[in-house]
């Protein structure tokens, strides 16, 4: 498991990042960019955190951050992948997929949806949920969103992840 960045300590935006081993957590090398709103997925070894504000994108190999091509400028939205197969959704309609070396456009959500949470990878992604307690959740196959059932409970800004086989919020 990995987390990286953030914000705390009465609002001010930090470059962190820790690794968890099965028993305990440790401080892994630190992205090159403070920053916060920004969206990641991996795991300790081959990681991605892509946007926020500043925007930023980089991908992690276990040791240290690498700067990439930049994702539009997002803030509060989901993504899931690594670093050589990636896809970044949510807060406009707008979907960008990562191959390693560069982001492309994807088809658009149904929906603008920041707060969303969800995950996947470019062929297999899930949007769920909203920052206004949304309760909209949507699948990718790689070629289009559709929608799908409803959450028995909007929510937004909360924390989720999976495919389009298999999520949780």
């Amino acid at each position: 498991a990995i987390i990286m960045t953030g914000k705390h300590n009465g609002g001010n935006i930090s470059d962190f990042c820790q690794t968890f081993n099965g028993s305990a957590w440790t401080d892994g090398g630190n992205p090159n960019t403070d920053r916060h709103n920004a969206a990641g997925d991996g795991n300790s070894s081959d990681a991605i955190c892509v946007g926020g504000s500043p925007s930023a994108s980089e991908t992690y190999n276990g040791e240290t951050w690498t700067d990439i091509a930049e994702v539009s400028g997002r803030e509060n939205f989901a993504m899931g992948g690594n670093s050589t197969s990636a896809i970044c959704f949510g807060a406009t309609v707008t979907t960008e997929t990562w191959d390693g070396t560069s982001w492309t456009a994807g088809d658009n959500m149904t929906q603008a949806n920041g707060g969303n949470e969800g995950g996947g990878l470019p062929t297999d992604a899930i949007t769920i949920g909203g920052t206004t307690d949304n309760d909209m959740v949507e699948k990718y196959n790689g070629t289009a969103w559709a929608q799908v059932d409803l959450l028995s409970t909007g929510r937004g800004n909360h924390a989720g992840k999976g495919n389009n086989l298999n999520a949780f919020c």
